[in-house]
């Protein structure tokens, strides 16, 4: 299967793969969905002192796997959008949609016009790494892997794409569970109203990843985007700042992203074609 290395477009590719290429998919989201399930919810007490130590040889081990598992199959890296084709034009979306995300939520750009105090060096420096590795894992497994393997299964578009949404959602579930029995020492009435809510956004901000990656096949812009948004919502470790109040409202920010991504992914690309079919 070399000629997956360099389909035309996003459709072709995903076109050809089979049933079997969707099981190894699902089998990775069921593996994966293991890591958060130990990383909030058995490691901290069975082995609090290397816990997150060892979270992280687990996922690299898990990338790795996926790496052998791609080339072994004739794949290619390509095919889950590392390459560096066309990559200024990735790198400068991805750059655009980082600063716009740092303007927004608990970003950059609000808390030096609140005079928020900046956590230490050292700490936001560990945010900051933390935020591309979990950022650059989860997009390359999720957006690159699985979403595109599933077609093997599932061949209608908008089902295929509800499907890594909805993975996607329940791999973060653990978090909230964790969260929950943090604060109230177990599960209340009020869980399952915020449960409900962070699904539908966890799922939109999948969408919006995978838009990004079908208009450049590229991991590039879609983990320079995610990396910001961790940094900017405080995921991975927190962001720049010690204390915050508020920032910008979250759902205000989410809107400005999505209808960036959708015109700069889908929008703009349509109406240069639209421009060049008119010249001819």
């Amino acid at each position: 299967m070399d000629n997956l290395k360099q389909p035309s477009t996003y459709k072709e590719q995903v076109a050809q793969y089979t049933k079997k290429d969707a099981i190894y998919a699902l089998l990775f989201a069921v593996i994966f969905m293991t890591l958060p399930i130990l990383h909030h919810l058995l490691l901290p007490a069975l082995l609090p002192e290397v816990w997150g130590g060892l979270i992280d040889v687990l996922m690299l081990v898990l990338l790795v796997a996926l790496f052998v598992l791609v080339r072994k199959k004739g794949q290619g890296l390509r095919s889950i959008g590392l390459h560096l084709t066309g990559w200024k034009k990735a790198v400068a979306v991805g750059l655009i949609l980082m600063l716009v995300t740092q303007m927004l939520l608990e970003g950059l750009l609000p808390g030096l016009l609140s005079g928020w105090e900046f956590r230490a060096p050292f700490v936001i420096l560990t945010a900051i790494a933390l935020s591309i590795w979990g950022a650059f894992f989860e997009d390359v497994i999720f957006i690159g892997f699985i979403q595109t393997r599933i077609y093997g299964l599932i061949k209608k578009d908008v089902l295929a794409i509800a499907a890594g949404a909805a993975i996607f959602a329940a791999v973060h579930y653990p978090i909230m569970i964790s969260d929950a029995i943090s604060a109230n020492g177990g599960i209340g009435m009020d869980f399952w109203g915020s449960l409900a809510l962070a699904t539908f956004a966890w799922m939109m901000l999948y969408i919006t990843m995978n838009i990004i990656f079908r208009r450049f096949s590229s991991i590039i812009p879609v983990t320079l985007f995610h990396f910001s948004w961790n940094l900017a919502n405080g995921a991975f470790g927190g962001g720049f700042w010690e204390n915050s109040d508020g920032g910008f409202n979250a759902i205000i920010s989410f809107v400005i992203i999505f209808y960036l991504v959708l015109f700069v992914c889908v929008v703009w690309p349509w109406l240069k074609k639209r421009k060049a079919a008119k010249k001819a």
